[in-house]
């Protein structure tokens, strides 16, 4: 941990050659962890091995995956890693209102809002995809299997 949190990179007082090798040691974690995770998730869920990828521009109102997948079917995996229930609203980056949501598990459709993009926010950020698909999870604690 202590490699990665470079005392002048994250004041921002450094070198610009130690911020650039700070940031690049934070996105090799970053992938190596989310790579980790993805695993771990399709196996739990039984998706196929490499069909999980991850949006780390949502905040930003865009997902690369998402983005690929034009207006074809997506599955979105959803999961907790505290350890109490919790429920949460999920936002989703979107080229379209061309989705509708169905619990895996149920197998019961869900209501999903669709949420058009701030037109300010298209101004600052040009890839922002036009439409949030929003839901509410109810997430179970890490270690409870669905019902």
């Amino acid at each position: 941990m202590s490699v990665a949190q470079h005392h002048d990179a994250i004041t921002g007082t450094s070198a610009k050659h130690v911020a650039d090798d700070y940031f690049r040691r934070l996105a090799e974690g970053q992938t190596f962890c989310e790579g980790v995770i993805n695993r771990g998730l399709e196996q739990l869920t039984g998706l196929s091995v490499g069909s999980l990828e991850s949006c780390r521009l949502a905040n930003e109102s865009y997902c690369e995956v998402t983005s690929k997948a034009g207006n074809n079917s997506l599955t979105v995996v959803v999961y907790n890693a505290r350890s109490v229930k919790r429920t949460e609203y999920v936002r989703i980056p979107l080229l379209s209102k061309n989705y509708e949501l169905i619990d895996l598990v149920t197998n019961e459709p869900m209501q999903l809002t669709f949420v058009e993009l701030n037109p300010a926010l298209k101004r600052v950020n040009s890839d922002a995809l036009p439409v949030e698909g929003v839901f509410r999870a109810t997430l179970q604690r890490w270690d409870t299997p669905p019902t």
